[in-house]
């Protein structure tokens, strides 16, 4: 289980429990960068697998962002046998839409559509992803994007109309709990200190507490310490 989670965790869980037996639907996952929302996705595949579901994802590449359906043609890549269509070949976001919504919900089991990192989705593949998830309708497809927070995503997200599950820092408790997994020996004073700075922060948590472990280390060896 993840710390801190358990809201999120009972949200997207629900969601592909609908999508097996019901419909399908889909969620923006969003956070500040470090907040778990790659962890939740993860989380939310590894679920989704054990469901027999099937799982396809795709990730928005910052070096692809002004490229037309770069990230489109990677997941058609990942559903059609043989060479799909090139980015130069796709219409329009919208044609591009229905057909991937009938590559998915041709399946003969439920899928998840996991979308990492969507703020660097070109504009093309947001506009065809968005626009299949809120037509998915009866079809068993979830579909589930993670985004950075941002006036940008603020916007294409309003325009897009999607259901959103916020990702906040972590309480003070559920920090101290993440901290004491990744470095339980740090000294009182040095814990203090790495949950000032981290700010709920899981990854901050993580990656401070690895520095404050190897800089106590050092200091102790320093000093002599046995």
């Amino acid at each position: 289980m993840l710390v801190g989670r358990e809201a999120q965790v009972k949200a997207v869980t629900a969601l592909l429990e609908r999508t097996a037996t019901q419909a399908g639907g889909a969620v923006v996952v969003r956070g500040e960068a470090g907040i778990g929302k790659t962890a939740l996705l993860t989380h939310v595949a590894a679920l989704a697998t054990a469901r027999g579901m099937r799982v396809v994802g795709v990730a928005g590449v910052q070096a692809e962002v002004h490229i037309p359906y770069a990230g489109l043609h990677r997941l058609l890549r990942s559903l059609r046998p043989g060479r799909p269509p090139g980015p130069d070949e796709i219409e329009s976001p919208y044609r591009a839409a229905m057909d991937l919504l009938e590559l998915l919900s041709d399946r003969q089991q439920p899928v998840l559509v996991a979308v990492e990192d969507a703020h660097w989705l070109d504009r093309g593949t947001w506009d065809a992803l968005t626009f299949a998830a809120r037509r998915i309708g009866s079809d068993p497809v979830a579909m589930v994007l993670t985004t950075r927070d941002g006036e940008d995503v603020d916007r294409l997200l309003g325009q897009a109309g999607l259901p959103e599950l916020r990702l906040d820092p972590l309480p003070p408790a559920d920090a101290e709990a993440v901290l004491a997994a990744v470095a339980p020996d740090l000294s009182p004073p040095l814990r203090e200190r790495v949950l000032e700075q981290s700010a709920g922060n899981p990854l901050g948590l993580v990656e401070l507490g690895g520095v404050a472990v190897t800089s106590g280390e050092r200091r102790c060896c320093r000093r002599g310490c046995r």
